[in-house]
């Protein structure tokens, strides 16, 4: 079962979701809930996922999903601590699905082919 806690950020704006646990697809209703409500509520948010034991492919996707409504919104996405298995499903993901503009990539993808950076979207 994946929990969160909640942390305000450095600056006005910003927010932090840490997550731990097992982010399986039983809880993606509950989760898309709850970072739909924290993305509303900041400009820029970040999910430090380093906690997370195992990552499903529904997770992925609602992280996709997610980056796309905050893109649309205005705001900001960062991803951090992913898992090795996320980065892979996000890579496909973002390749087959992500509804981005003519002549423009995919910014999560394009940052998580630098495993020295953040994902940031």
């Amino acid at each position: 079962m994946v929990r969160w806690i909640e942390q305000p950020g450095a600056r006005a704006g910003e927010l932090t979701l840490s997550l731990r646990g097992d982010a399986q697809f039983t809880q993606v209703a509950d989760l898309e809930r709850e970072l739909q409500r924290a993305l509303a509520r900041c400009q820029l948010l970040t999910l430090d996922l380093s906690g997370v034991q195992r990552l499903d492919s529904s997770i992925c996707a609602l992280l996709c999903v997610l980056h796309r409504q905050g893109e649309l919104a205005g705001k900001e996405l960062r991803i951090s601590g992913l898992p090795p298995r996320g980065v892979d499903v996000l890579h496909h993901l973002a390749g087959c699905s992500c509804r981005h503009q003519p002549g423009e990539g995919c910014r999560l993808r394009r940052a998580l082919r630098d495993p020295r950076l953040e994902a940031t979207a």
